[in-house]
């Protein structure tokens, strides 16, 4: 077993990793942190006089709120809390059965994986390369069921031959209702530890299955999926499928954009993404 980092260096791994999102994700890392009363600004401390909140000019500054929080042990517990559940570029859907039809929650119980708990989350600060060796903890949230594993990364920057080290967050997320879970987890960064190829991705969610299996004793099912198209584009299906859509410009000027009815394309609703990325700004 890997011996525990000091704290300095466990802390590092949080900045780096979360500096090197988004400006929308970190964004709605700030919103998320101030609605917790975590964070504050000048004109609120009256309001928030606490020790435990601290306070910042602005909040467009961005960077150093993100790297005073990421680095402040207080913060671990919260951080870890929205690793569980933020977004993932990546999801592996499967079926499973637990054996006996025993709850997920109890088979974790079961084979002693730690309970997360914000308030009360004491980082061992360790962190392994593989996940095969890596301990995960587990999350209920609003009857939802999450399993994290988290491994040390780094990556290398091209002008300086600096690497720097962050964090890789593997989650499994259980519906126990549908019995489906999903695999997520990340795009790996370029230059560093871990092979960045479609078969390095494929080893990771073996890795992930042979766990599931092996420490649970899950039975796991795959999805299939293969003729999703297919299915989408039955001619003896009465729902309506859209080929075509005219969109108005703001030049004043049209487009028609056509997708071949014969081809495997369908077009969306793009007023609907649209409304879906307005409803969701902070989070995209």
């Amino acid at each position: 077993m890997r011996s525990p980092m000091d704290e300095r260096t466990f802390l590092d791994f949080y900045r780096n990793t979360v500096l090197g999102y988004s400006k929308g994700v970190l964004n709605h890392i700030c919103t998320c942190l101030e609605k917790k009363h975590k964070i504050s600004f000048e004109a609120q401390r009256s309001l928030d006089d606490s020790a435990d909140v601290l306070y910042f000019e602005s909040k467009r500054d961005l960077k150093k709120i993100v790297t005073d929080t990421t680095t402040d042990i207080k913060f671990a517990g919260f951080y870890e809390a929205w690793e569980f559940s933020k977004m993932f570029k990546y999801s592996v859907p499967l079926f499973f059965e637990t054996p006996g039809g025993i709850s997920i929650k109890e088979l974790f119980i079961q084979n002693d994986i730690q309970q997360f708990d914000e308030l009360q989350y004491q980082p061992e600060r360790i962190l392994n390369t593989s996940l095969k060796d890596a301990t995960p903890l587990f999350w209920e949230n609003d009857g939802n069921i999450f399993l994290k594993f988290v491994l040390q990364k780094d990556y290398l920057i091209p002008e300086t031959f600096e690497r720097i080290d962050y964090r890789y967050p593997v989650v499994v997320y259980f519906n126990a209702e549908n019995c489906i879970l999903e695999i997520r987890y990340d795009a790996m960064k370029y230059g560093g530890t871990g092979i960045v190829t479609p078969d390095g991705y494929e080893q990771l969610v073996t890795d992930s299955i042979t766990w599931l299996r092996k420490t649970l004793k899950l039975d796991i099912f795959t999805c299939e999926h293969a003729d999703i198209i297919n299915v989408i584009n039955d001619k003896q299906n009465e729902e309506v499928k859209i080929y075509k859509q005219l969109m108005e410009l703001s030049t004043g000027g049209s487009a028609e954009l056509t997708a071949s009815e014969s081809a495997d394309y369908v077009l969306p609703f793009i007023g609907e993404i649209r409304e879906l990325i307005e409803e969701n700004e902070e989070i995209l």
